[in-house]
């Protein structure tokens, strides 16, 4: 390799893109703005969502060392899906009730490379799912600190420093 490709993929590793041009481990379908995918309002489960589902619940039931190889293979245009997956996995599960809704939300969260993605971007995200979690009475401690054991090294410690918030910085509102 000359210095050209060095430096090429110096750059590719330096923004986190694949260094080696591997196909992303992703499902290809995407949100569609125009459809109102991206509205969270009253969303309607697609094809987008269940593949992202088998996806992210696929990945959590791998080891350590597959989910490493996938989160270094995701391409950062794909983190817009990932983000708008999350948001949409707590609006489902907050209608239907089923707590798999946010696991695999979590699992989403969990399969981010931290270096690629910043704290301002998954808060929020980590905000929804415990609420969503709480309001449907799924284990919302012990989903956190299985995303948390999932995470990369620099990820894992924002999802059990998230439970040890106090309820009022967490925004997530008391069953009343």
């Amino acid at each position: 390799m000359n210095l050209m490709g060095l430096h090429k993929l110096w750059k590719q590793l330096a923004v986190g893109t694949p260094a080696l041009d591997l196909p992303s481990p992703m499902p290809s379908a995407r949100y569609d703005f125009w459809n109102g995918d991206l509205d969270l309002t009253d969303p309607v489960e697609n094809s987008v969502d269940r593949e992202l589902r088998a996806f992210f619940l696929g990945f959590a039931a791998t080891v350590e060392a597959e989910r490493a190889e996938i989160r270094a293979n995701i391409r950062p245009d794909e983190f817009r899906e990932l983000k708008w997956y999350t948001m949409r996995s707590a609006v489902f599960a907050l209608r239907s009730g089923n707590a798999e809704w946010v696991e695999s939300g979590l699992a989403e969260l969990a399969a981010i490379d931290s270096n690629r993605a910043r704290p301002f971007e998954v808060i929020p995200s980590l905000a929804l799912l415990h609420h969503a979690g709480v309001m449907v009475g799924s284990p919302v401690e012990a989903q956190f600190l299985r995303a948390a054991s999932m995470a990369d090294r620099g990820d894992g410690g924002r999802h059990p420093g998230f439970l040890a918030m106090p309820s009022g910085r967490q925004a997530t509102p008391q069953r009343l």
